[in-house]
Formats: C-alpha cells, sequence, structure tokens
C-alpha cells in the first residue's frame, strides 16, 4: 500500500502539492479565531446562538436586552422568535457549547465548515477535470490562497457553509447524473434544504442555479425518470421550505422588509432595476478581482479563434461547467438578494457577502490562464501566477475604495492578510467602548446609541458587555408585534422621558456634529479618538487588514449624566 501511494506520488507530484495546499488552507482558516472581535453580524448569531442553548428557541430577546435590527422590528414573529433561518445558529451554538461564550466558540465550527467546503471544491474539480492535475492543482491554489475567501469561511456568519453546501450540490448534482443511483439524489434534495435553511435567498439561488444548469445543457437528453427525480427533489425542498418560513410567520414579514427596504431608499422593483444590478454586480466582481477583466477577454477570444487547440489541452467542457455554474450562481443572487449600498449612491458597489459561493468557480478562469502560460512560458506563467495570487494586480485599473477610510484596497492583499491575522486587531472601537462602561457604569445603568440606526454597535455592545447594562430607546410604542408591546420593560421603549445614564455617540460621515442640546451642565463627555465602525468584516470595501488609530473624522463621544436635565426633551 505504501509502495503505490509512493508511487502515485512520484508519477503525480500534484498530489501532495495539492495536500500541503490543503494543510496551509486549514491553518489560515483556523489560526487565531479570536485575533479580532466579532463584527455586528457574527456577534448577532453569537449571541443568538448563546439564547438558543439556554432556551431552545431563536430569539434576539437575551434575559434583559434585546438584539434587534430595528426601532419596528419585521425580524420576529409574534411570539417574540426569529423568522430568519436557523443553520447559522445552530453552528455557532455547537462551537459556543463546546469552546465558550467567546470568539473561538462563535467562530470555529463555521472555519470547520469551510475548510470543508475547501475539500468538496478540490473534489469538483477532480470530478470536472480528471485528466488534467495540473489544471486541478491551479484551480485550487487560487481558491485555497484567495483572501476574500478566506476571509468568508473565517467568518461567524452564513458565509462558509453557504459555500460547502452550493459546491456540495453541483457534486451530488454531478454524482447522480452520471450514476442515476438515487442515493446521490437523497444527497443533493438533503444539502438544498440545508442551504436553504441556512440562507433563504442563498439557498433559492443554489437550487436555481442546478435547475438552470440543466435545463440549458441537458433537457433534451434527459429521461422521464430523472426528470421525476429531479422535480420531486425541488418540490420536496419548495414544500419543505414554505412549511418552515408558514411556522414561523416568515413570508408575511418578509415581503414587509422587502417594501420598507425599497421605500427607505426609493427603489421600485422594476425589470431594468434588476438589469442595473447585474450591471453594478459585473463592475464589482471585477473591480474586487474575482474577475479579472482582461483574462475574460483572453478566454473568450481564444474559445472562439483557438477552441480546437484549447480543447486539447484541457478539458475544456468541464472548466466551461465550472465557470457556467459560477456565473449562474452569480445571477440569481444579485437578483434575489436585497442589495445594499456602502457609498452616497447606489450605483457604486453592490454587496458581496451573498456571493461567495460563486467565487472559487470563477478563480478557476485564472487558472486556466496560468496553465496555458505556463504551457508555453514557464517563467513567465511562474511570475504571473506570484503576482495574481498576492495582490489586487487582475483588478488595475479599476479599484475598490474602502468605505470608512477613503483608501484604495489594491496592494499585496495575501501578505497583507497573513499578517492581519497573526496580530491582535487592536485598537477596536467596541473593545474600547465595552472596556470604558465595564469600568465607569454600574449595574442596570441605561444606555442609548446615538444615532439609532447603529445596529452593528448595539449588537456588538451586547456581546461584550453582556447585560451589565441595560439598553434604552430602541423600538416605538406602536411595535407590529403585540407580545413585544406588552411584555417587555418600559425603558426600550421610544420615549424623551426615559433618560438614559450613558449617551454612546458614533460620529461618521451623515452625522458628523454632536447635538448641541447634548452639550450641556447635566452631561460629561469622553472622546474615544477611534474610527466609529469595525474594519474587520469580510467585504473588501468595508475591510482594513489593520486598524486605524487616526480617523479622517469623527470618534466616538461617551457621554455620562450627571442629573436630570430641566427640560427631558432636551436630551432626545
Amino acid at each position: 500500500m505504501v509502495l503505490k501511494i509512493i508511487q502515485h506520488a512520484r508519477s503525480n507530484p500534484y498530489t501532495w502539492l495539492t495536500g500541503l495546499l490543503l494543510c496551509i488552507s486549514s491553518y489560515l482558516c483556523l489560526v487565531n479565531l479570536d485575533y479580532s472581535l466579532l463584527y455586528d453580524d457574527e456577534a448577532h448569531v453569537a449571541r443568538v446562538g448563546k439564547i438558543f442553548l439556554e432556551t431552545g428557541t431563536f430569539t434576539f430577546w437575551g434575559e434583559r436586552n434585546l438584539d434587534s435590527f430595528g426601532s419596528g422590528d419585521v425580524n420576529l414573529n409574534s411570539k417574540g422568535e426569529s423568522i430568519w433561518p436557523p443553520v447559522m445558529y445552530v453552528f455557532s451554538a455547537l462551537g459556543i457549547a463546546i469552546f465558550g461564550y467567546n470568539e473561538i466558540g462563535a467562530r470555529s465550527v463555521h472555519a470547520f465548515i469551510g475548510i470543508l467546503a475547501l475539500i468538496m471544491f478540490l473534489m469538483l474539480l477532480r470530478q470536472q477535470l480528471p485528466d488534467n492535475h495540473r489544471l486541478q492543482f491551479l484551480g485550487f491554489l487560487f481558491a485555497t490562497l484567495s483572501v476574500q475567501l478566506l476571509l468568508y469561511l473565517r467568518q461567524a456568519h452564513y458565509s462558509s457553509f453557504a459555500v460547502f453546501s452550493f459546491l456540495s450540490c453541483v457534486y451530488f448534482y454531478e454524482l447522480y447524473w452520471r450514476s442515476k443511483h438515487t442515493l446521490w439524489a437523497v444527497a443533493l434534495t438533503t444539502m438544498g434544504l440545508l442551504a436553504f435553511l441556512n440562507h433563504y435567498s442563498i439557498g433559492s439561488a443554489t437550487i436555481l442555479t442546478i435547475a438552470t444548469y440543466h435545463a440549458l445543457l441537458r433537457t433534451a437528453v434527459t429521461s422521464k425518470k430523472q426528470w421525476l427525480v429531479f422535480g420531486g427533489a425541488v418540490l420536496l425542498i419548495a414544500l419543505v421550505g414554505i412549511t418552515y418560513l408558514s411556522a414561523v410567520e416568515a413570508l408575511s414579514s418578509i415581503a414587509e422588509v422587502r417594501a420598507d427596504y425599497a421605500g427607505e431608499r426609493n427603489i421600485y422593483w422594476h425589470w431594468y432595476h434588476h438589469l442595473l444590478k447585474l450591471w453594478i454586480g459585473i463592475k464589482t466582481i471585477i473591480a474586487a478581482d474575482w474577475l479579472c477583466w482582461w483574462i475574460c477577454i483572453w478566454f473568450f477570444m481564444y474559445w472562439i479563434f483557438c477552441r480546437s487547440k484549447l480543447m486539447d489541452r484541457i478539458n475544456f467542457s468541464g472548466l466551461r461547467k465550472l465557470i457556467l455554474l459560477g456565473m449562474l450562481f452569480f445571477v440569481f443572487s444579485v437578483l434575489l438578494s436585497m442589495q445594499r449600498h456602502h457609498d452616497d449612491s447606489f450605483i457604486n458597489f453592490i454587496n458581496l457577502q451573498y456571493l461567495p459561493p460563486a467565487l472559487p468557480l470563477l478563480l478557476t478562469m485564472k487558472a486556466m490562464f496560468i496553465d496555458w502560460l505556463l504551457s508555453r512560458r514557464k517563467l513567465l506563467g511562474a511570475v504571473l501566477m506570484i503576482a495574481l495570487l498576492s495582490s489586487s494586480i487582475g483588478a488595475i485599473p479599476f479599484e475598490v475604495r474602502n468605505h470608512y477610510t477613503g483608501e484604495s484596497m489594491h496592494g499585496l492583499h495575501l501578505i497583507s492578510f497573513i499578517k492581519e491575522i497573526h496580530r491582535p486587531y487592536r485598537p477596536d472601537p467596541i473593545d474600547e467602548v465595552a472596556k470604558y462602561l465595564r469600568k465607569n457604569a454600574k449595574k442596570d445603568d441605561l444606555l442609548f446609541l446615538h444615532p439609532i440606526p447603529q445596529i452593528d454597535f448595539r449588537r456588538n455592545i451586547l456581546f461584550y458587555i453582556g447585560d451589565h447594562v441595560l439598553l434604552c430607546c430602541l423600538i416605538n410604542r406602536d411595535h407590529p408585534i403585540p407580545s413585544v408591546r406588552t411584555s417587555v420593560r418600559q425603558s426600550l421603549f421610544l420615549d424623551p422621558r426615559i433618560i438614559p445614564d450613558w449617551i454612546v455617540i458614533l460620529m461618521h460621515r451623515k452625522y458628523s456634529v454632536i447635538p448641541q442640546r447634548l452639550y450641556s451642565q447635566n452631561w460629561t463627555s469622553h472622546r474615544i479618538p477611534l474610527l466609529a465602525h469595525q474594519t474587520q468584516s469580510p467585504e473588501l470595501n468595508l475591510h482594513a487588514f489593520k486598524p486605524h488609530t487616526k480617523p479622517r473624522f469623527g470618534g466616538i463621544i461617551i457621554l455620562k449624566r450627571k442629573d436630570n436635565p430641566a427640560n427631558p426633551d432636551t436630551w432626545f
């Protein structure tokens, strides 16, 4: 047995190189998971996971505080429980049960699933490109050392399982198509359902991607039995999904969220709006270096003019399938998700957090180009491969600017990422605020965050300061959920008569001036000269590879009440 392994390794050195890559990427996924504080979405998932361990329900309500999305919360059902998919909460709960209520506990299971996602991608490459070991290795190389993919796989969020479930569905679909074995159809259905229960729009995009792919390429050669199997799988996923959405009362709430979101931004869901989203999405993934624009041009030109030569060299059919699947997922995910803008105008940048499952498949285009170049100019191919892996050279002249700092995100991303995860991500605004309040605030002091929309700080404060303080003035008196209106403590309602003991003011572009009514003898102030946002979010336009100690604007102001103001309305 050992001799066979050695002989195989000598005949195919890429086997050992692939194993080494897997070890490196596993290390990068797992090392120092507590190097940075949880950002807003992570803190929310971890807190709900902890509550699930304690109560067995997915609710935003702890014993004393509310982890809410807004003042009129449509993310809860009539029982006050979450309407959102449960899978990400379960994974964080499992990690917290093993490692404790901390960053490692929140992120560990998601990071392990990220490693499984990379292994599944390797299996998919071997399935689609069985005769080209170098191309398999290059495709795996670009995925495992993709900084943006690794950032997503390390997060305590839905991203890692979204990548794993999508790649698993593609793999099991192909296995069933080739073998006609019912077991793989069952596996495909199961993973499709789990993908939906991990994230509604990403799971729906996964199912629609495979269905569209089959309709485009294999309709004519599909037997009646196969149509019944595929149709039954989609029907079963739809029935279970709708049943779950009805059980948690999510159907009406999701529609209301979309309507509120569109109304707040004056967006009307016409067909040309969706075309605009797709156009912005294409520009975004090119600027973020998910797709290299000049490699795309080479790919289509070479396909048209040198197609036969290319097919002789690689399994072009298998590679084309992977790229097509990645592009289909990109299209459906952009169309189904509620895209938020991160700039002064909607037409600048699309939210990448719904797209990570497409990233490893899109990166195979870079792998194909390097494989082609290595067969002609080995030195040039090796140099360009290192440049594409370590930097954002593929995006030039397009660029992504950090939304919070205004800095260009061009640079040596791989080196910056390795440095980032091997040192504490400090100072952090959440850490500084939490330490100050733990030291100075009394038990049960009321805390108000200004401005009210700063949901990200609310979630993080709840994670890091716990229930030492009580958040106040969060929800409307006419809250849509009856149980909320009648059962919560009165200080949670928006009411000028409720005077907080502490006010944390987040100074950023839109709110760069402290309200003058808060400058009075009734308040003492303390300033923290840090950027009023966390910058460890995995989205490239929201991420900084090191913390910013000198913000271009703003900062954080903490006000402490000395006595009751003569006119309570003046603070509100």
